[in-house]
C-alpha cells in the first residue's frame, strides 16, 4: 500500500489556512442575502418543508432517502453532487445550500502546483485543443461507475483520455462507487483496471465515495473494508489509489484509521477548504467555465497529488517515474514541479543536457534556457553541433554550436531558408533591401518579413528602389521592370524617378513618367532615339499614320515620327499636309502625295471642294478635293 509520505505536511499547512480567494458568485437559497463567513449555522427549509441545519459554506445538500435505491441503476447516483444521476447544477436551485461558485480557479492557494478539471460523459463532446490552450494543467477523467460491467463504463472515457494523451495533458481517473460489499469493491477495482490498461496515468485512481445509500446502511468500519478492498486491488496492479469525498464524508464517515494511508481529494465549494486532515487535491467549484467545454465543469487545485503519484524515496536528479515511466527531475524524492531548466544528467541511458519543463523531461525541439544561456533543443536534449535558426514561443533565434548567439547580426540559414537577424533574433517585422552574405554571396538582398526572397521584382530600402534578380540587386540592369506596384524604369539597377521618356525592355518600348510606365498614355513622346507613337503606354510599332501630342500632329511610320516626311498623309480623322514630319495647320494651297495633288485648307485636304483653284500662278481644276 502507498503510505502517507509527505502528506502530513500539507495537513498542517492547509489545516491552518489555504487561501482567501476572489469570490466571484455566491448563491444563497432561502433569502436575498448570503450568510457571512463568520456565521456557523443557518436554518434551511427545502421544498418538502423539512428543516435542516446547514454548516458554514460546506457542500450541496446531503439527502437521506427514505427508500434504499437499487444499486447501480443506470448511473442513477444519489449523493451531495447528484440526484437520480443528474449533476447538481441541473437540479432545482431550491435544493442547494449556499456555496461559492467559482467560474475559474483561485490563484492564491498556498502550495498549489497545478490547476485542472474533472470530467465525465455529463460534459458531452469536449474540444480538448481549446482546453489545452485555456491553460488546464491536468484532468481527472471518470472511467465509469459501479461493478465491472461494460454497460457501466463512462461513454466518453476513451475519447477523453485519448485526447489528453494527444494534447499532452496529464490525467488520472475516478470511479463512482456503489459497492456495499467487499466483493463489489473488488469488482469496481477490476472495472477501473480494465479501462486504464495501456494508459500512463500521471495522477492517482480515485475512489469516489459519496453514494448516500451506502453510508446510510454501512458502519464506518464496513466503509473502510470496502475502500481497503478497492485500493489494495488497485495498488497491487502498480497504480496509486486515492479517495475522493467531500468534507462531510471525510470528517464524519471516512474516519477509520485505515483511511490515513491513502491520499485524499477533498471537495468543498467554498473560499477555502476547511477540512483539517491530510489531502492533496481540492475540488473548489462545480461551476467552472473553460473554453472548449459547453456548460459547467468541476475545477480542481493540485496541492501535491501529482507529487504523490511520482514519489520515489530519496531520489535526486533524473529518474523514471513509477506512475507513468516518464522521466522527471527529482529532489529528495519529489518531482520538482514548476522547474523550467536545461539540466545535465543521464536520461534513459543517455548523458546529455536535457530540457525540463514543469519538472518533466520534454522530448521536444525548441529553444530553452538555463543559467548559462539559451540552447537549441532537439528531441529533448541540447544539440551542440547545431548551426541553424530555431524557434520557441518567443521567436526564432540564431543558433551557433547549439547556443543562441545574441550578438549575431546578419543573415542566417535553416531548412526553411535564409533569415535576417538582429541581436540573434529573426526580424519578422523587417521588409527591406539589406547588404550581407547569403549562401556565400555578398550582395544586397531582398528581405520580406524577415525572410530572403529569391525572386525577381523591384524592391526598396532607405536608399531607393532596386531591381531584384534571384533575390539580390542587379546593378547591371538598365531596363523596364515590374513589381506589384507597377513597371519601373531601371538605370544601373535602381529606379530612376527623375526619368521621363521612352524606354525599353524585352517586351517593348514604354512611356515612362517619373520613372514609372504610364499605361494611360496615348500620345507621341520622345527619348534620345526619337519621337514615338504611344498607345496604352507602349510604343506601337505597327502604327503608320498621323498622331498628336501636346506639340502638334505628326507623321508616324512604324511607330516613329518621320521628320523627313513632306507629303499628304492620313489618319482616321482625314488627310493632312505634312511638312518635316508635322502637320502644318497654317498651310492652305496645293500639295501632293503618291496618290496625286490635293486641295489643302488649314493643313487638311478639303474633299468637299469642286471647281477651279489658282495657286502659285497656276489654275487647278479640283473635283472632290483632288486635282484632275
Amino acid at each position: 500500500m502507498m503510505k502517507k509520505r509527505w502528506h502530513r505536511i500539507f495537513a498542517v499547512l492547509l489545516g491552518i489556512s489555504v487561501m482567501t480567494a476572489n469570490v466571484q458568485t455566491v448563491f444563497a437559497v432561502g433569502g436575498d442575502n448570503a450568510p457571512e463567513e463568520s456565521q456557523v449555522q443557518e436554518e434551511y427549509t427545502d421544498t418538502s418543508g423539512e428543516s435542516q441545519v446547514q454548516e458554514e459554506y460546506t457542500d450541496p445538500v446531503e439527502e437521506t432517502n427514505s427508500e434504499e435505491p437499487d444499486p447501480e441503476p443506470e448511473d442513477r447516483a444519489n449523493s451531495w453532487r447528484y440526484t437520480d444521476g443528474q449533476p447538481y447544477e441541473n437540479r432545482s436551485r431550491a435544493r442547494a445550500r449556499a456555496f461559492t461558485g467559482y467560474t475559474t480557479w483561485p490563484t492564491n492557494v498556498e502550495g498549489a502546483v497545478g490547476y485542472g478539471i474533472d470530467v465525465s460523459e455529463h460534459q458531452g463532446v469536449i474540444d480538448w485543443s481549446k482546453v489545452k490552450a485555456a491553460g488546464v494543467d491536468f484532468a481527472i477523467v471518470r472511467c465509469g461507475y459501479g461493478s465491472d460491467s461494460v454497460s457501466q463504463d463512462d461513454d466518453y472515457w476513451k475519447i477523453n483520455v485519448d485526447a489528453c494523451e494527444q494534447y499532452n495533458i496529464p490525467f488520472g481517473t475516478y470511479l463512482y462507487s456503489y459497492a456495499d460489499t467487499v466483493a463489489k469493491a473488488r469488482s469496481e477495482a477490476q472495472h477501473v483496471l480494465r479501462l486504464v490498461e495501456g494508459y500512463k496515468l500521471s495522477y492517482p485512481i480515485y475512489y469516489d465515495l459519496e453514494e448516500n445509500s451506502i453510508r446510510n446502511k454501512l458502519s464506518r468500519s464496513q466503509i473502510a473494508d470496502i475502500a481497503e478492498a478497492f485500493c489494495d486491488t488497485i495498488e497491487a496492479a502498480g497504480y496509486e489509489a486515492a479517495i475522493y469525498a467531500n468534507t462531510d464524508w471525510l470528517t464524519n464517515y471516512l474516519t477509520d484509521s485505515r483511511f490515513d494511508q491513502w491520499d485524499k481529494w477533498c471537495a468543498q465549494y467554498n473560499t477555502t477548504c476547511t477540512y483539517t486532515g491530510s489531502y492533496s487535491m481540492w475540488q473548489c467549484s462545480s461551476t467552472g467555465r473553460v473554453d472548449g467545454i459547453s456548460g459547467n465543469v468541476d475545477l480542481n487545485v493540485d496541492l501535491g497529488a501529482a507529487l504523490a503519484a511520482h514519489f520515489i524515496p530519496g531520489a535526486n536528479g533524473f529518474n523514471q517515474s513509477p506512475a507513468n515511466d516518464e522521466w522527471y527531475y527529482y529532489q529528495n524524492g519529489e518531482v520538482q514541479y514548476g522547474l523550467e531548466d536545461v539540466i545535465k544528467g543521464t536520461v534513459d541511458g543517455v548523458n546529455a543536457w536535457w530540457h525540463v519543463s514543469n519538472g518533466k523531461v520534454v522530448y521536444d525541439t525548441t529553444v530553452a534556457k538555463n543559467s548559462k544561456g539559451w540552447w537549441y533543443i532537439e528531441n529533448g536534449k541540447v544539440d551542440f553541433s547545431a548551426n541553424t535558426v530555431a524557434k520557441n514561443s518567443k521567436g526564432w533565434w540564431v543558433i551557433r554550436d547549439g547556443k543562441v548567439n545574441f550578438n549575431y547580426n546578419g543573415f542566417a540559414e535553416n531548412q526553411n531558408g535564409w533569415w535576417y537577424c538582429e541581436g540573434g533574433k529573426v526580424q519578422f517585422g523587417t521588409t527591406d533591401v539589406i547588404k550581407g552574405t547569403v549562401n556565400g554571396t555578398n550582395a544586397w538582398w531582398n528581405v520580406v518579413e524577415g525572410a530572403v526572397t529569391f525572386n525577381d521584382t523591384v524592391a526598396k530600402n532607405s536608399k531607393g528602389w532596386w531591381r531584384i534578380v534571384d533575390g539580390k540587386v542587379d546593378f547591371n540592369c538598365n531596363s523596364v521592370e515590374k513589381n506589384h506596384l507597377g513597371w519601373w524604369y531601371i538605370r544601373g539597377g535602381k529606379v530612376d524617378f527623375t526619368y521621363t521618356g521612352v524606354a525599353k525592355n524585352s517586351k517593348g518600348w514604354w512611356r515612362i513618367v517619373d520613372g514609372k510606365v504610364d499605361f494611360n498614355c496615348n500620345s507621341v513622346e520622345r527619348n534620345h532615339l526619337g519621337w514615338w507613337y504611344i498607345r496604352g503606354g507602349k510604343v506601337d510599332f505597327t502604327y503608320t499614320g498621323v498622331a498628336k501630342n501636346s506639340k502638334g500632329w505628326w507623321r508616324i511610320v512604324n511607330g516613329k515620327v518621320d521628320f523627313n516626311c513632306n507629303s499628304v498623309e492620313k489618319n482616321h480623322l482625314g488627310w493632312w499636309y505634312i511638312r518635316d514630319g508635322k502637320v502644318d495647320f497654317t498651310y492652305t494651297g496645293i500639295a501632293k502625295n503618291s496618290k496625286g495633288w490635293w486641295r489643302i485648307v488649314d493643313g487638311k485636304v478639303d474633299f468637299s471642294y469642286n471647281g477651279t483653284y489658282r495657286y502659285g500662278g497656276r489654275t487647278y481644276t479640283i473635283r472632290g478635293g483632288k486635282v484632275v
